[in-house]
């Protein structure tokens, strides 16, 4: 856990003995990783030659950090609650605050407000973002402005990773350091760029009706399909890594991976919710 986190947590009243308990999961966590071979020495991966155009965040947005620093400096934590309530969103949902930058914005279009901000990087550049009700109020979960065909979190694979895990949503995908096609469907410029990485790729379909559709797209190009242990109980990674923790959901997505087409078909009819 990286210092910045920590003096975020201590602005926000975090207990010192909570902070602690965050530090030793990460360092534990990573060794464990390290000896499963799960991760290795970062290496960023080649990706293909593709441009977006780039779409700037929404106005006056800032980072948590940013947000945290600018109160700090100025004395007014009027917005205070719109900061906490973030990070408390963010780290219910188990995602590592020192690898994964999240903004907050004062806009009140589409309740800009109202969202956690993940920004979109395409070889460095910031070319999009998304926006993540922290509620489930009857509006739209997300507003996102990208160019069809990105990929999010391709910049953060790494050449020695063995491979590539694809879901649907951004959270699963920053849950296990893998890669999101947002949507059930994938698209040709989608399947070029998470092929161009060279590695043994491997869905894992949301456990409902849409992830039916993301087996299709794995079917379709020769990928691999997992159905973890924990597919039963959970709607999707996010969810599982939530209730037994990272280690445990990206071992057993790796441990239950079939490539057999006919395998899958019959798989996938014992799983959904």
């Amino acid at each position: 856990m990286g210092h910045k986190f920590r003096k975020l947590l201590k602005w926000l009243n975090v207990d010192d003995l909570e902070i602690q308990r965050l530090v030793i999961e990460s360092i534990r966590e990573k060794e464990q990783m390290e000896m499963l071979g799960l991760i290795a020495p970062s290496i960023q991966a080649d990706i293909v030659n593709i441009n977006f155009t780039p779409e700037p965040l929404p106005e006056d947005s800032m980072s948590f950090m940013q947000m945290a620093e600018w109160n700090e400096l100025k004395g007014d934590w009027s917005n205070c609650k719109q900061l906490s309530a973030a990070v408390e969103y963010v780290y219910a949902r188990k995602i590592n605050l020192n690898k994964y930058e999240f903004y907050l914005t004062s806009t009140k279009e589409q309740q800009l407000n109202t969202r956690v901000i993940v920004p979109f990087y395409w070889k460095g550049q910031l070319i999009g973002y998304s926006a993540r009700a922290m509620s489930d109020e009857p509006f739209s979960r997300y507003v996102t402005r990208v160019d069809n065909g990105f990929v999010f979190n391709i910049d953060k694979q790494q050449k020695n990773w063995q491979f590539v895990i694809v879901c649907e949503g951004l959270f699963d995908a920053m849950s296990i350091d893998g890669v999101a096609v947002m949507h059930s469907s994938v698209t040709a410029t989608q399947v070029n760029i998470i092929e161009s990485l060279n590695k043994e790729i491997i869905v894992v379909p949301d456990w409902n009706h849409s992830g039916q559709d993301l087996i299709d797209a794995a079917l379709d190009n020769g990928w691999g399909v997992s159905f973890p242990v924990w597919a039963e109980t959970c709607i999707d990674i996010n969810d599982a890594v939530v209730k037994y923790g990272k280690l445990f959901a990206l071992k057993a997505i790796v441990d239950a991976v079939e490539h057999n087409p006919l395998k899958i078909k019959l798989l996938r009819k014992n799983y959904g919710h």
